[in-house]
């Protein structure tokens, strides 16, 4: 967005430009969520009480941290 977003409030304005990025933004926000979902699944399913710290997932892959079970 932040290529484009100079082009785009020259030719357009401030107003279109809001739009397309807040529109980029949640775009990205609900890809996130989506992706997420088989994550979310696999740790209800583990048992799993206490959701994955952020240290044990730092540098890990998804597969790792799940089968550390931290």
């Amino acid at each position: 967005v932040a290529l484009i977003s100079s082009w785009l409030y020259g030719k357009y304005g401030v107003r279109t430009t809001f739009v397309a990025v807040a529109c980029a933004a949640a775009t990205c926000a609900f890809a996130a969520n989506l992706v997420s979902i088989p994550l979310r699944r696999a740790a209800e399913s583990s048992g799993a009480a206490d959701p994955v710290s952020a240290d044990a997932a730092l540098g890990a892959t998804p597969a790792a941290v799940l089968e550390s079970g931290s």
